[in-house]
């Protein structure tokens, strides 16, 4: 339990939780516009949630979807069905994929708050305190850009695990397990079906409990997690099996690449990233003082600080697992831990200076923090005149399509499309969105297609076309004006900037 005179107790704080809540608020409300206008733009990974939301509905757990890729494509052989299940009764609910998403994007901000309201003694905390502590860590720029904006809801949702699984845990630290910890069981199971990169992290916390706690409870711990295996079988056991039928191995992306990046705004993330683990390796040193450099202390919170030295020393880059994390993923893990520090460590053992200047200090921070969100992370983007040609389009469209848009078209993104199509249209296409799903050589394929007819190789472009068995396309700008395109296609209407074409073999 920690002492009663931490650096965030005063009546100060209430101005960064307002600040931090009136900008959640703010971003919540914008989002809401999600109820009105399907997401469409380049800047959403949350289409694809809807899309796959609605083939669970409508299919079924490891269906085979009609949709997507030519019918080769399996719900969840290769993607994580956690959130998926949490969201589909609001599904059942509103018969609407945007309805349900949203439900569910505001149903885990307010599980989030509640857990750490319920577990808040855990860390000594008033409701005042962790309410802040709730704020900072789901209403920060990372957190707000990820799982608001972009809809990355998939990883919210295992974030939300993460906290309440490190609550529950640190609520035994100091005390013997009794039938609560049987929470562990579901909570871990949804971890596990959830996201592979915040479970690896959670690996961390879970090895610093068993680090330290006795025999008889380390073996509780490890029963718990065989359990929640055992109830999550059903899909990683299949996930592993069938790892080589997809292309996910073989375009395994290394996310950490980024931290050797030094130059325009990478400079800055770059900064940005190392200031959240080294202020958590300089909060570890003052809680560890108090603790008078306790070698239990240091125990427990020794797997946290060899992935803060990984992570500042770029080594995390050659380690399989560890390489494959976003360094923002690290970023909220060190948050977290930096928070707990903060609300255990005496004022006292802070400088002078620093405790005098430090409200003011972190109230500015939440002002910047908020103004730096508002300035780089956009608000969300309802249709244009763009959006309403196409869709009026695609409504032309019988059989198989693909579409070709470009960045210089923000807010119109094809992969978004391919997502809308199914569940209002009932289109197919040769594309989707869950390109770890199929074999790398018909992702090869699918390149090639867009590389033929972004270069003009119309008759290349045709012969893979017939190849997908896809009649429909739709392009935009001066490709509706190339003369050698009609030789081989026959435009079928045009919206403005967008046009149809239909390839008859």
């Amino acid at each position: 339990m920690r002492a009663k005179n931490n650096i965030l107790e005063g009546v100060w704080i209430l101005f960064p939780i307002l600040i931090f809540a009136s900008y959640l608020l703010y971003r919540l409300y914008d989002q809401s516009a999600v109820l009105f206008f399907f997401p469409l733009d380049y800047s959403n990974d949350l289409s694809s949630v809807m899309a796959q939301l609605y083939f669970l509905a409508e299919y079924g757990f490891h269906a085979i979807i009609p949709h997507w890729y030519n019918g080769s494509f399996q719900l969840f052989q290769f993607y994580y069905p956690g959130w998926f299940y949490f969201a589909l009764p609001l599904y059942w609910l509103t018969s609407n994929v945007q309805y349900a998403w949203y439900m569910a994007l505001i149903l885990v901000y307010l599980l989030a708050f509640l857990s750490l309201i319920i577990f808040r003694k855990t860390f000594g905390l008033s409701r005042t305190e962790a309410s802040l502590f709730f704020l900072v860590f789901f209403a920060n720029p990372l957190s707000i850009g990820n799982f608001i904006r972009l809809g990355r809801t998939v990883e919210f949702f295992s974030w939300f695990l993460f906290l309440s699984l490190s609550l529950l845990l640190f609520y035994y630290r100091g005390r013997s397990f009794d039938r609560y910890i049987l929470l562990f069981i579901p909570l871990f199971t949804l971890l596990l079906l959830s996201h592979p990169t915040v479970l690896i992290l959670f690996g961390f916390v879970l090895l610093s409990f068993l680090l330290t706690k006795p025999m008889r409870e380390k073996i509780v711990l490890i029963l718990l997690g065989f359990v929640s295996f055992i109830f999550s079988s059903f899909w990683f056991v299949p996930y592993l099996l069938n790892i080589s039928k997809g292309s996910i191995l073989s375009t395994y992306h290394l996310n950490t690449d980024s931290l050797f990046f030094f130059s325009g705004g990478w400079l800055f993330l770059n900064l940005v990233w190392a200031v959240f683990a080294l202020s958590f390796l300089l909060l570890f040193y003052s809680y560890w003082k108090q603790k008078r450099f306790s070698y239990h202390e240091l125990l427990f919170f020794s797997p946290v600080l060899f992935i803060a030295f990984l992570f500042l020393s770029r080594l995390v880059f050659f380690i399989p697992g560890l390489q494959q994390i976003f360094p923002d993923t690290y970023t909220l893990f060190f948050l977290f831990f930096s928070l707990y520090l903060l609300f255990n460590i005496k004022v006292d053992f802070y400088p002078l200076f620093f405790r005098r200047f430090f409200p003011i200090f972190f109230t500015l921070l939440a002002v910047f923090s908020v103004v730096f969100s508002f300035y780089y992370t956009p608000l969300f983007s309802k249709h244009t005149q763009l959006e309403h040609d196409t869709l009026l389009l695609l409504e032309e469209v019988d059989g198989r399509f693909v579409m070709f848009t470009t960045v210089s078209k923000p807010t119109s993104y094809s992969k978004a499309y391919y997502s809308y199509a199914p569940i209002y249209l009932n289109l197919s296409t040769p594309g989707g969105w869950s390109p770890q799903s199929v074999p790398l050589s018909y992702r090869e394929d699918l390149d090639s297609l867009s590389t033929y007819f972004r270069s003009g190789n119309y008759k290349s472009f045709y012969t893979l076309l017939e190849h997908f068995e896809t009649h429909y396309f739709i392009a935009y700008d001066d490709k509706c004006e190339d003369a050698s395109l009609f030789v081989f296609f026959e435009l079928v209407g045009r919206r403005g900037q967008a046009c149809l074409f239909y390839a008859s073999f």
